[in-house]
């Protein structure tokens, strides 16, 4: 058997035997289908059933059989998200440390090739900056090292759904779940957009050790104002704050891999009606400011470096997703159903995992072969990121007989 089909034949069975062995009553075949999903999500690079097809061509016995039997799995009322998302994250939970980077964000998801999607609400676009016919998507990401990034959870909703209570509590529910999986471990990273007093109160009483960029007109209160004499009940906005205090330290941190210098400083604030200890870091010398809220202390300048470090590689765990978006063709998808999607991206998560951790548990010979199928068709050297790491998959699986 040649090296190449000896390596498919490894990944799949470490596939079909961790669906095998889920600790919960379920049909075998199902079972045996959810792994087939996985692997093909993996040789096709593509969250699209058509595509599916095409790759399973040659290699299932009855490709438009099987491909309707997927179809009909994501409608199985008996496969449950949230139990497949939990037995995911237990695969890899023991890597994730006190001070693991774990990332949380918000963005959009459009459906141009979808005639028709449930719940269909106005979402807005960071990228278009327009408001567009879509869902909203409630993501989280874990670091586990400086080249290892895995999608922890993922959340497809609509503020037009039936079940849809607010903004708030699904971010809420959304965070609680995964502190329950990873047993409160990790530091939470929010950007702006989660800084409102509903969400800091929940965070503070789920125990969550956060950083978060905060907006410059909330209302705050701090220690220099209490020494110059205003009282509790004068509304005073961070941004009044910046103008009044110096910022004594200097470092340098990559911004989107850039080194930049920055100035920065710390102080104590308090939020009104939050009885809480917090700090602010403040920065200058980037064309956007950053304003970091957290409930870690931070006393020195030491301690303000750190967060201000830990903050910086959000920036990085924010590519997982932009690469689960761009290689599994997830806006293309032509599933109609909330229920279905979330499925679905589910599956994607999956293949993401597996991927990833068996790129980075291999031999040497595996990653040269990996990273030499990842480099096809480019020029110049690459970065190895995820989408190399696939694209070289999907070429093993595409030149081995063993594929599935």
């Amino acid at each position: 058997m040649s090296r190449p089909a000896s390596v498919l034949k490894e990944l799949r069975q470490e596939v079909e035997q961790t669906f095998q062995d889920l600790p919960w009553k379920m049909d075998p075949r199902t079972k045996r289908s959810l792994g087939r999903c996985v692997q093909l999500l993996i040789a096709s690079r593509s969250s699209r059933l058509s595509q599916w097809a095409v790759s399973a061509k040659n290699r299932l016995k009855k490709p438009l059989y099987e491909i309707k039997r997927f179809s009909r799995l994501l409608a199985n009322l008996g496969v449950a998200r949230d139990r497949l998302a939990e037995h995911r994250i237990k695969l890899f939970r023991s890597r994730i440390k006190q001070d693991t980077p774990i990332a949380c964000d918000f963005s959009s998801l459009e459906w141009p090739y979808a005639k028709a999607v449930e719940d269909l609400c106005g979402v807005w676009d960071g990228a278009q900056k327009k408001v567009i016919q879509g869902h909203w998507w409630l993501k989280a990401t874990v670091r586990l090292s400086s080249t290892i990034r895995l999608p922890l959870l993922s959340l497809i909703f609509s503020h037009k759904s039936c079940s849809f209570i607010s903004m708030n509590q699904t971010v809420i529910d959304f965070v609680t779940q995964l502190v329950d999986l990873l047993n409160g471990l990790g530091i939470w990273l929010f950007d702006r957009g989660f800084d409102n007093k509903i969400l800091i109160e929940a965070f503070l009483k789920l125990g969550l050790r956060f950083s978060m960029r905060i907006n410059a007109c909330r209302n705050i209160w701090s220690q220099p104002f209490q020494e110059a004499g205003f009282q509790k009940k004068d509304k005073i906005l961070l941004e009044k704050l910046l103008t009044t205090i110096s910022y004594p330290f200097s470092m340098v941190i990559p911004i989107y891999k850039k080194k930049t210098k920055i100035s920065f400083g710390f102080c104590p604030i308090q939020i009104p009606g939050i009885d809480f200890p917090l700090w602010i870091i403040y920065t200058s010398g980037t064309h956007d400011p950053l304003i970091l809220l957290t409930n870690e202390p931070v006393t020195s300048m030491e301690e303000a470096k750190r967060m201000i470090r830990l903050y910086a590689s959000r920036w990085g765990v924010e590519e997982s997703f932009r690469d689960f978006n761009e290689e599994f063709d997830v806006q293309h998808v032509m599933v109609r159903t909330l229920r279905r999607i979330n499925l679905l991206f589910e599956l994607a998560l999956w293949a993401y995992s597996f991927a990833t951790t068996f790129f980075d548990k291999g031999n040497r010979l595996l990653k040269k072969l990996i990273r030499l199928g990842g480099r096809i068709g480019i020029k110049k050297k690459a970065e190895q990121t995820f989408g190399r790491i696939l694209k070289g998959l999907q070429f093993l699986y595409t030149h081995s007989a063993q594929a599935p």
